[in-house]
């Protein structure tokens, strides 16, 4: 088995929302950006919905084509930073508390 890092969380939300899809036709996962995309105002909406929909026609065909792999060394903040030896090169995980975004 690989070693595979990820937030402590990443596993849940891969396994909730990329794990239905692969039971679920494609335009069940589509219809909602199809539905904007009808109902769009102007030519910009339209476009920029036209660029989402095919994003995410593509992540639906490759989530379709792989088995879902989850990660199995959760990250926790607690005990950072994580180094990770990357066959040479040293990568340091850090953690930073959550920034209020400025308004």
């Amino acid at each position: 088995m690989g070693f595979a890092v990820a937030h402590a969380a990443t596993a849940k939300r891969i396994y909730s929302e990329y794990g239905p899809w692969q039971t679920m036709e494609k335009s069940a996962v589509t219809a909602p950006l199809e539905k904007m995309l009808t109902n769009a105002k102007s030519e910009l909406a339209k476009k920029h919905l036209q660029g989402d929909l095919a994003t995410l026609g593509n992540l639906y065909a490759m989530v379709n084509a792989s088995q879902l792999s989850l990660p199995n060394h959760p990250i926790d903040p607690a005990k950072g930073p994580m180094k990770l030896d990357l066959g040479g090169l040293t990568a340091v995980i850090e953690h930073y508390p959550d920034i209020p975004a400025r308004t």
